[in-house]
Order: structure tokens, then sequence, then C-alpha cells
């Protein structure tokens, strides 16, 4: 099992009137008892000028993650992609199950 970082976004108001997210002032939080199960990258773009890496993230279901979260692993920035799903299973901890991805190259970086 390893720590990750999970980083909420704070909030701000644009020029609409509309709450945003402002990554600016972000909270970060350190969650112990994660394990991190990565898939394969995929090339995307014209001639692989993007590489995709995503994976999934288990989590104790004391963790507080949102879909607009991302999470520090293994020193990368990723984002949640969609909701997180908790779950139990009646006999032990329950846990969260977080889809994250991370994009590289072709000016997609990760948190710019």
């Amino acid at each position: 099992m390893e720590t990750m970082t999970f980083v909420a976004p704070g909030e701000t108001t644009d020029e609409y009137g509309n709450v945003v997210a402002d990554w600016g002032n972000a909270t970060e939080v350190d969650v112990p008892g994660c394990r991190f199960a990565p898939k394969l990258g995929d090339e995307i773009g014209t001639e692989g000028t993007a590489v995709r890496t995503a994976g999934v993230v288990y989590a104790p279901g004391t963790a507080t993650v949102a879909a607009d979260c991302r999470i520090v692993i293994r020193g990368a920035l990723y984002e949640v992609v969609g909701d997180p799903a908790l779950w139990a299973n009646g006999y032990s901890r329950t846990g969260w199950e977080i889809a994250v991805a991370r994009v590289v190259g072709a000016d997609t970086e990760v948190g710019s």
C-alpha cells in the first residue's frame, strides 16, 4: 500500500458570477493505505503527440474524494475520471474505486 496526495480545488467566482474551481487555492491531503492499478498507455492525437495513462486507485472509505479532484500518484498528477464509487462488501471496511487518467504532451499537461 502507498500514500497518495488527494488534491481538491478551492472555489472562486468567474466574471459571469458562476462558482468555478480554483486550483490556485487547492487543498492537499495525504491518504495512506491506497493502491494503484495502472493500465497500458494509449497514444492519442496525430502522430502520437500525446500519451494517455490511465488506471484505478483503491483508497480507504474514510478518504474524501469527488469527480473534480486530482491525485498525485508516484509523483505524477492524475485527474479523477467520472464519479468515484464507494463500495462495501458487508464483511470488511468500505473503500473507494477511483478511475484516473493522465495526459502528457501536445499542451495537455494535467495541472496546466
